[in-house]
């Protein structure tokens, strides 16, 4: 996929490009995220989470609501002067708190185990 389609791709899935570069700077403005950034936020994370690596599994919803958690976090730290594509970064920053997520699912699961290994064992 060229640098076009990919445009016209996120466009069509996030909503255009230059809006959000907008919806950014009028948030920096007022100094708080407004409704219709938030908003995309939700659709990156959601765009992100029903991607094929995070397709099945059952804690989707948690992802979701951490991505989004993670763009409310770090959304005016984006420079959009040296980025030309600010969906990238959100896409990033709610890809990597998907990871987080399944990371910590992990953890639970193993202990999970461990313990039920434990009450066998007495």
């Amino acid at each position: 996929m060229n640098e076009e389609q990919q445009i016209v791709w996120d466009t069509i899935k996030y909503g255009p490009h230059k809006t959000l570069v907008e919806q950014i700077i009028s948030s920096r403005q007022i100094g708080e995220v407004s409704p219709h950034l938030m908003k995309s936020f939700v659709r990156i994370a959601t765009a992100v989470a029903n991607k094929s690596n995070f397709v099945n599994y059952s804690y989707k919803e948690d992802m979701i609501s951490e991505a989004v958690l993670s763009m409310i976090k770090y959304w005016d730290r984006i420079q959009l002067d040296k980025t030309d594509h600010p969906v990238a970064y959100f896409a990033v920053l709610a890809q990597n708190a998907c990871f987080g997520i399944i990371n910590r699912e992990k953890k639970q699961q193993e202990i999970k185990i461990d313990f039920e290994e434990y009450q066998k064992i007495q």
